[in-house]
Parts: structure tokens; C-alpha cells; sequence
């Protein structure tokens, strides 16, 4: 279960992601092990297939009103149809089963 104060950064770091990428049209908050990391997974037709998946780590930045670390993975649609379609793993950890659509 993702903690509430994680879940409202989450869908505030969603909401102004859609905003910045209008091909953005995918954004689901996995829990993380520790608790107190937002992981979140975005797929968008603005972004190109690359045919990995890596994770973009952004620091907490209180002044933003962020203050829990994120790992974020940027899919396109045919990364995220290999990972649906088991071609393409998620890292460890993380379970589309537990994954809480934002968007």
C-alpha cells in the first residue's frame, strides 16, 4: 500500500507531467519496498522506443513541494504493449498487479 502524503505527490507530479507531454495518457504509482519513494511508470506517444527500460531518478525538492525521491520509467507504447505483453520486464520490485493507475 502507498502511503497517503506519497499518493498526493504522485498525482500532483502526474497531473503537471500530463500538462508538460499531452501524449502522456498512461501514469500508474507502483508501491515502493522502502516506503518512501515515488515509483512512478508513464507512457507517451511523444516518446521514442528505445527497447529498455531505465529509470530517471529525481532528488526530493521540498520547495516544490516534493519531498519524497522519484524514480520515474518513461515507456512508449510499444514498450509498454512488450512489457504487457511479457517481452519487456519491469525492474525488479516492481508489479504491475500492485500498480495504481493515476491516469
Amino acid at each position: 500500500m502507498v502511503k497517503a502524503n506519497i499518493r498526493d505527490e504522485a498525482q500532483a507530479l502526474a497531473v503537471a507531467h500530463r500538462e508538460m507531454d499531452a501524449g502522456t495518457h498512461i501514469i500508474k504509482l507502483f508501491p515502493s519496498p522502502t516506503g518512501d519513494v515515488i515509483q512512478l511508470l508513464e507512457v507517451s506517444t511523444s516518446v521514442a522506443t528505445s527497447g529498455t527500460i531505465e529509470p530517471f531518478v529525481f532528488t526530493a525538492n521540498p520547495s516544490d513541494g516534493y519531498s519524497h525521491r522519484c524514480l520515474m520509467l518513461l515507456l512508449s507504447d510499444q514498450e509498454w504493449s512488450d512489457v504487457q505483453n511479457h517481452r519487456l520486464s519491469l525492474p525488479a520490485g516492481w508489479d504491475i498487479r500492485l500498480a495504481e493507475d493515476l491516469l
